[in-house]
């Protein structure tokens, strides 16, 4: 009996004394672990990995971030080379700016060389008759057309419609100063203002007007009645 209980004793102490299981299964893990041949590496090969694993991941994101950086500025470069105020569209402007002034410039310069007195004279001696009116005064149409109705001219009177004359403000401010006449139509002979259409009417209802007009001709205006 006693030897079987130093049997049992010796049994349990061979069986408790030797290396642990987790000592043992640490050491079974592979190759890289601290008690392999190889050595020298901090942890088993699942932790290295999983540290690989995560080292890849994070050149990957770093990658990422270049493109998106490289991307960005791409298009900040396409957004500066498309800016309104690139250096392309200034000098558009400016010259447009330039080319505004100097039209300006030009009309300035015409209107004062514009001498409505010079104009007066050279529309007075193209016809014996030149009638001063405007295209939607009523009374301009009227003397118009009782001329046009009644009698023929030669050579035909000249209209001016100082509402449609390049410089007709200047020409009529003239015109009224020189003739003393503020309205429209004001019916010019040889130089002379003769009057409006109350008084071409006047003397075409007492027979006077056909007279009237080829003495206002001076040899050069011949009337007839139509």
């Amino acid at each position: 009996m006693l030897t079987g209980v130093l049997f049992t004793i010796l049994y349990f102490l061979s069986h408790f004394s030797g290396p642990s299981s987790a000592d043992s299964a640490f050491r079974q893990v592979g190759p890289g672990s601290r008690n392999s041949k190889g050595g020298g590496n901090l942890g088993p090969p699942i932790m290295e990995a999983e540290m690989n694993g995560n080292t890849n991941n994070i050149e990957k994101a770093e990658a990422g971030n270049k493109a998106m950086d490289t991307t960005s500025n791409s298009g900040t470069s396409n957004e500066n080379a498309q800016l309104p105020g690139s250096k392309d569209q200034t000098d558009s402007n400016s010259n447009s700016l330039s080319n505004k002034e100097g039209q300006e410039d030009a009309e300035e310069a015409a209107d004062a060389e514009y001498s409505p007195a010079k104009e007066f004279q050279k529309l007075v001696k193209s016809a014996p008759i030149v009638i001063f009116s405007k295209s939607y005064c009523p009374f301009s149409k009227n003397l118009k057309k009782l001329l046009d109705k009644n009698y023929r001219l030669d050579p035909a009177y000249v209209a001016v419609e100082v509402d449609q004359h390049p410089n007709g403000d200047k020409l009529y401010s003239y015109i009224k100063k020189l003739t003393g006449r503020n309205t429209v139509p004001n019916l010019i002979a040889n130089g002379d203002s003769k009057g409006g259409f109350d008084d071409m009417l006047a003397l075409h209802n007492s027979n006077e007007l056909e007279s009237k007009l080829i003495e206002w001709g001076v040899g050069e205006l011949q009337v007839s009645k139509v």
